[in-house]
C-alpha cells in the first residue's frame, strides 16, 4: 500500500506541479511553462521538423542560386547576340555583300 501511495502521490504531484507551475509560469512567460519532459514521439516530431526546415532552406537557397545563374547566362547570351548583330550589320553595309559589285559590271 505504501508503494501504491507513492505512485499516486508522484502522479498527482506531477500533475499539480504542472498545473501550479503552468499558471504561475504562464503569467511570466509562455515558453517557460514547459518543464514537463517531452515524449519520444514529440521529440521525434521536433527533430523531423527541424530536418525538414533545414532541407527547405537548402532547397530555397539552391533555387535562388540557380535563378541567379540562369539570369547571368541569359544576359551573356543577349550580349553575344548584340555583338553578332552589330558585326552582321557591318558586313551587310559593305558594297560587295549585296552581290552586285561595280567592278564586275561591264557596259
Amino acid at each position: 500500500t505504501a508503494g501504491g501511495g507513492r505512485s499516486a502521490a508522484a502522479g498527482s504531484g506531477r500533475t499539480s506541479a504542472v498545473g501550479g507551475g503552468g499558471s504561475t509560469s504562464a503569467a511570466k512567460a509562455p515558453a517557460a511553462a514547459a518543464p514537463v519532459k517531452e515524449t519520444p514521439q514529440e521529440r521525434l516530431k521536433r527533430l523531423m521538423q527541424a530536418q525538414l526546415n533545414k532541407a527547405a532552406q537548402k532547397d530555397s537557397l539552391a533555387n535562388a542560386q540557380k535563378k541567379i545563374q540562369l539570369e547571368k547566362e541569359k544576359v551573356a547570351r543577349q550580349q553575344l547576340e548584340r555583338v553578332a548583330m552589330a558585326a552582321g550589320r557591318g558586313r551587310g553595309r559593305s558594297p560587295s555583300s549585296d552581290g552586285y559589285d561595280d567592278r564586275d559590271r561591264s557596259p
